[in-house]
């Protein structure tokens, strides 16, 4: 019919020799085609019907109309042949492999019709389906476009070619402060882009009453040194970043949050709303011509240090100040110039890697005071306006709020106050912020950026938008690729797709030819099932008693009977999907193939820890440090840098808190191991748990999140451990460390240890209670007025309450009370509301006084009090802790206590999945949550009722504001609905449970994002996790495969060639991240990497593509340990080859580790005390190497050569660079 249409001509109709009889053909306008005909034109378009008849009586219809004429092809428009603009193609596929094909198909096709312009197949391209696995490829000719697609079919690097996985998550704008500049910076993408061109006048004519100079024409000033000045650059600056920032809005790259770095901020809160673009060019130029001509001397010095060892240093350089904490390893000191000479001569003496900053300022310390009254008075007009985009303040830390405005002290203390860059950062990491896209000329903050994100489990990226001498519309499109290959859709300069908007023949996507086959059903459900059902749910007897036939007022009173059971049986098999347990499995104790020599245990514990443990330890050849005062932490990992392990006795859990931030602010690598007693209970024979112990396993679930370089695990001891126990603690701990790194990381040592595992529950053991819980007396209901109260209150109604107390801090006053009382008294309820703060005992005690003289007893107790106030473990606050867990901790003690008068049926606590397996800035309240589920356990076994639920995360109209639904999703974790929820509450009162976890969890998002950094073992038991672990394993066996070909590769060349095939390696990456297209030639293997003008940003991307080319695990530091092409190739070579020679094992890399010592003894300059120990340590390691290796000999030689024969020696065999 399709042809029929597009030809005009109706066809013959088949099989119609006897035309049906049941069809009146005479007196109907329908009849059949004897033969074909012509379709005429008609000035309407041609239209078909075509119906399919399905056996079960299904009826598939379609009508098709006849398509539009496709206009002529209009003439190209005429172009600079030598310039014909950037142009994008743009390739995607549910599988890397998919990409891949796509890309060969594709470059076959195109090869062969060179008549097809590179534009015509962008625009085809760009309009297809966009998958997940994604390649776009950037280039200004036909030739290096097709060199592009054949990198990308050989998963080969190219400068023309980005590729990259969409992740999910919220972008923030990222803009820096002084340091992106550069001469001519913006000029050309002025004169290219519209957007970019207008915006950048806007910054200009705002600029215009508070300076004496033009922006645009200062730009365009060939003078290199036009920038300078600190009143020019900063002003520039500023511009740049919000034109920069308009242009990604025009392209639909939207920031869900802004952030900025000292005077980044200025620009990030006009683009936030915050500013008008007057008041923000007001700022930006009096602040900067006010450091100009007013600030006292001063200056600025970059460090790679750790804001803990910067401190150290600082005890020894009183006046000088930390003003920036940008990343892990990366502070920003400032003073005076004397001072920061003399500790720029210290780092250069003792190999500090750091970097003057070309200012005469000391921002952001107590030398800005002297301003502050001026300031004040420059910028006393400013208004601020509320935002409409969360600016994260970099002052603060936090997001800012109505009470914090923008107005002239905040600018005053953003000048004299550190830049909390890091922190800040973090906590953008913890609320789902994953993408970080800096507008800047240059990027400067990536790095530091880049090396944050590397120690968090959620997979992120970073954007950049120019680079240094680059602001070319090319550069914008890689810029703009880039967005594109992590999961953005942005629009494209119209520079390509506008004259070409015909269909253009492509090669379609290539399936994978995958099967994917049903499973027979085990039931059969008809139509006429589905029938009853939809009618049984309408609760209409007559609709019922006529698909039934049957008379209707005899189905009366069934019906409702019918739809209640069909809803609760529905409710119960979403539930059986919904409930988890922890089980505790025994395990044989591990049997560690090593012991602790040579390295160091610092056990934590304000008395003396247990003679037992420390001989323990010692047996296994540990050395014992013990610690009484965590403040001392930082200095004695300094002291022993062979620490393996920290052991924490601490039993108050805002000690353990106070540990894990020092820990943190160390940034040292040594797992943290927590030692508990009887903080969970293995079997029902076992001692019921703690509840204050049970919060450090809480805490330090979260922990394990947030910090997991730093994790060891949970170890939990009975309340009086044995010898023997110590013993399993130490093999568990060895284990650990000398055999599986991945161990398991929560523990119970009992006769034997037990290992959780979070398991499904589809239902209760006993499915028919015996006594279905009915709320007798009066029940009473905690946190009744919040986000959940309202529901809760509804769900008791509903089952037959006849008096609620509702309590909170707020009662009667809070919202909707009045609304709410009326509607449960109109259904014949008695509803009382009070202010009662439950962490408050005087309060409860006065309520509970109450309902006695009223007569009033408590039959049930619904502790739902909750303060959701979220943070991460490094900024919360020991106020803060306290504030949360003490609704839910002191409520639950206060009202076991005072009730116990009363004849409580049912004593629920509403705890979270948060205190179960740990989440992300949850510290204080997954800590109050594992209180709540060890309470409920312990109140049980004292034969008092008790139930607590873990909830998952509640859907309803008042969310707390840290709640967000479409992250949550993202993450895995939908919003559980109320009815299903009370459904599982009832069933739990039902069967009188003790506890159970009820959460909507698709482990398929969830399971990536909580096992990033390392595996989770509680999780492994649930049947979906199980098969995304399987399929993880079989994807990592084919790509340690692909890896391993280079491995087989290197292995089997002549061993003077692997040299030359590793080189070429680093040379082509090197080449692709400097956008040297074929570019090995060009590279001089003996070239410093920074006279090839890597910087750290580069340096980054070099060490990133090494590591996916090569499988290896690369440091952050691979080009500053490694300073040339050649030195890196050395390196890689020898962890290649490792791999080749003891597969799966791990070994010195001995090649390797030369290559490095050879890089550090010929590139640096040793003054001569310490080259006369480094001489020592040589013979020394070479007496001790040759003696191993031959059974002695050498030494008396070595004895014999000095230390200035010794270097002359290295040099020798070396080589000298």
């Amino acid at each position: 019919m399709v042809q029929a249409l597009s030809h005009g001509q109706l066809p013959q109709t088949l099989h119609i020799d006897e035309p049906t009889d049941h069809v009146d053909w005479e007196s109907g306008a329908v009849r059949l085609l004897t033969e074909a005909q012509e379709w005429p034109e008609t000035g309407r378009p041609r239209r078909a019907a075509v119906s399919s008849f399905g056996i079960s009586g299904t009826n598939a219809h379609v009508i098709l109309e006849q398509a539009p004429a496709t206009p002529p092809e209009p003439e190209p428009a005429s172009a600079p042949a030598e310039d014909p603009g950037p142009v994008h193609w743009l390739i995607s596929g549910r599988t890397p492999q998919a990409v891949r094909e796509h890309a060969d198909r594709l470059r076959a096709h195109l090869e062969d019709r060179p008549e097809l312009p590179p534009a015509a197949v962008s625009h085809e391209l760009s309009g297809r389906a966009q998958f997940d696995h994604r390649a776009a490829i950037v280039g200004t000719h036909r030739d290096e476009l097709l060199a592009g697609l054949h990198a990308l079919t050989h998963n080969n690097p190219h400068p023309t070619l980005t590729q990259g996985t969409a992740l999910p998550g919220k972008t923030v704008f990222v803009f820096p402060g002084q340091g992106s500049q550069w001469h001519g910076m913006g000029t050309r993408l002025y004169h290219t882009h519209p957007t970019f061109k207008k915006t950048l006048n806007d910054c200009a004519d705002a600029l215009t009453p508070h300076t004496n100079w033009n922006l645009i024409d200062t730009l365009n000033n060939p003078d290199p040194h036009t920038l300078d000045p600190t009143h020019i650059i900063q002003p520039a600056l500023w511009a740049l970043m919000i034109a920069l920032a308009r242009t990604w809005q025009h392209h639909n790259i939207h920031p869900d949050a802004v952030i900025g770095h000292s005077q980044g901020e200025i620009a990030a809160a006009h683009i936030a709303g915050a500013l008008t673009l007057d008041d923000s060019a007001t700022i930006i130029a009096l602040r900067s011509h006010t450091l100009t001509h007013h600030a006292p001397p001063g200056g600025m010095l970059s460090l790679n240090l750790t804001p803990h060892h910067t401190q150290q240093l600082l005890t020894h350089h009183p006046h000088l100040h930390i003003a920036a904490y940008n990343g892990p390893t990366n502070t920003v000191i400032a003073g005076t110039p004397q001072d920061l000479d003399t500790l720029q001569t210290h780092c250069t003496t003792h190999d500090i890697r750091h970097r003057r900053i070309p200012v005469t300022y000391a921002s952001h310390t107590p030398h800005i005071e002297t301003l502050k009254q001026h300031i004040h008075q420059q910028l006393a007009h400013i208004t601020p306006t509320t935002p409409t985009i969360p600016f994260h303040s970099t002052l603060t830390g936090t997001q800012t709020t109505p009470d914090t405005p923008l107005n002239a002290d905040y600018w005053y203390q953003n000048l004299r106050h550190p830049v909390l860059f890091h922190p800040t950062i973090q906590t953008l990491l913890n609320t789902g912020h994953t993408h970080y896209l800096e507008t800047s000329p240059h990027p400067t903050l990536t790095p530091a950026i880049d090396e944050t994100l590397h120690t968090h489990p959620t997979p992120t990226t970073t954007h950049t938008t120019l680079q240094r001498n680059n602001d070319t519309p090319t550069r914008l499109h890689h810029a703009l690729a880039h967005t594109y290959t992590h999961g953005h859709t942005p629009t494209w300069p119209n520079t390509t797709t506008n004259t070409h908007t015909t269909h253009t023949n492509l090669p379609t996507y290539p399936f994978q030819h995958h099967h994917y086959w049903l499973n027979n059903p085990t039931t059969n459900n008809t139509a006429h099932d589905d029938a009853f059902w939809a009618t049984l749910e309408n609760t209409d007897p007559r609709q019922l008693a006529t698909t039934l036939g049957l008379d209707a007022e005899t189905l009366t009173t069934v019906i409702p009977a019918l739809a209640a059971w069909r809803e609760t049986t529905s409710a119960r098999t979403t539930l059986s999907t919904w409930r988890y347990t922890v089980n505790w499995q025994p395990h044989d104790p591990p049997q560690p193939s090593g012991d602790l020599t040579g390295t160091t245990w610092v056990v934590l514990s304000p008395e003396v820890p247990p003679a037992e443990l420390t001989s323990a330890l010692e047996a296994a050849d540990a050395t014992v440090v013990h610690l009484a005062d965590t403040a001392q932490l930082p200095a004695t990992l300094d002291r022993h840098p062979d620490t393996a392990g920290i052991l924490s006795l601490l039993s108050d859990t805002l000690d353990v808190l106070t540990l894990i931030q020092t820990h943190a602010t160390t940034q040292a690598p040594v797992p943290l191991w927590h030692l508990t007693h009887n903080a969970v209970q293995t079997t029902p024979h076992d001692t019921p748990p703690h509840p204050d112990q049970a919060q450090t396993w809480g805490l330090a679930r979260v922990a394990a999140l947030e910090h997991p370089t730093q994790w060891g695990g949970l170890i939990d001891l009975p309340t009086n451990p044995q010898p023997h126990h110590y013993t399993q603690l130490t093999h568990h701990l060895t284990h650990a460390h000398t055999t599986h790194p991945n161990h398991e990381d929560q523990t119970a040592l009992r006769n034997t240890p037990h290992h959780p595992r979070l398991t499904r529950t589809p239902h209760p053991t006993n499915t028919t209670p015996t006594t279905p819980w009915h709320p007798h007396h009066t029940t009473l209901i905690t946190g009744g007025t919040g986000a959940l109260g309202p529901h809760i209150a509804r769900w008791l109604v509903g089952s037959g309450a006849e008096h609620l107390v509702l309590t909170s801090r707020r009662g009667a006053a809070a919202e909707g009370m009045p609304e709410l009382v009326d509607e449960l008294e109109a259904q014949g309820v008695r509803i009382t509301v009070a202010a009662c703060d439950v962490s408050d005992r005087e309060d409860v005690a006065e309520l509970v006084k109450s309902l006695d003289a009223a007569g009033h007893q408590v039959g049930t107790v619904i502790h739902a009090a909750a303060l959701m106030q979220l943070n991460s473990l490094a900024a919360l606050s020991v106020e803060e802790f306290r504030a949360v867990a003490a609704a839910k901790v002191a409520g639950a003690r206060h009202l076991d206590e005072l009730l116990a008068h009363h004849p409580v049926e049912a004593f629920v606590v509403f705890s979270s999945i948060a205190g179960v397996w740990g989440s992300g800035d949850h510290g204080a309240y997954a800590a109050a949550n594992a209180y709540l589920d060890a309470f409920a356990a312990r109140r049980r076994a004292r034969g008092l009722p008790a139930t607590s639920v873990a909830w998952g995360v509640w859907g309803s109209d008042k969310l707390p504001d840290a709640v967000d639904p479409d992250f949550l999703r993202r993450q895995g974790l939908p919003l559980i609905d109320p009815e299903t929820a009370f459904a599982g509450l009832r069933q739990a009162l039902d069967h009188d449970e003790t506890f159970v976890a009820v959460a909507d969890v698709d482990w398929a998002r969830f399971l990536p994002v909580f096992a990033s950094a390392r595996p989770r073992p509680l999780l492994e038991s649930i049947p979906e996790v199980a098969e995304l672990l399987a399929a993880a394993r079989a994807e990592d066996a084919t790509s340690a495969n692909e890896d391993g070909q280079l491995v087989e590769r290197l292995a089997a060349l002549p061993a003077e060639k692997r040299d030359a095939e590793v080189l070429s390696l680093v040379v082509s990456c090197l080449a692709v991240v400097l956008g040297r297209a074929g570019g090995e030639p060009d590279i001089a293997p003996k070239t410093a990497f920074k006279q090839l003008g890597v910087d750290s940003l580069l340096a980054v991307e070099l060490r990133n593509r090494l590591g996916e080319v090569t499988g290896l695990r690369l440091p952050a530091t691979l080009v500053f340990e490694y300073p040339t092409p050649l030195a890196v190739a050395g390196f890689l070579k020898g962890e290649l080859l490792d791999a080749a020679v003891s597969p799966g094992v791990e070994s010195v890399s001995w090649e390797g580790e030369l290559d490095r010592l050879e890089t550090m003894m010929t590139s640096r300059e040793i003054a001569e005390p310490e080259r006369a120990g480094v001489a020592d340590r040589l013979r020394a390691l070479l007496v001790r190497f040759d003696g191993a290796g031959t059974g002695g000999g050498g030494g008396d030689v070595l004895d014999l050569v000095s230390d200035e024969e010794m270097f002359d020696l290295i040099d020798k065999e070396f080589g000298d660079e």
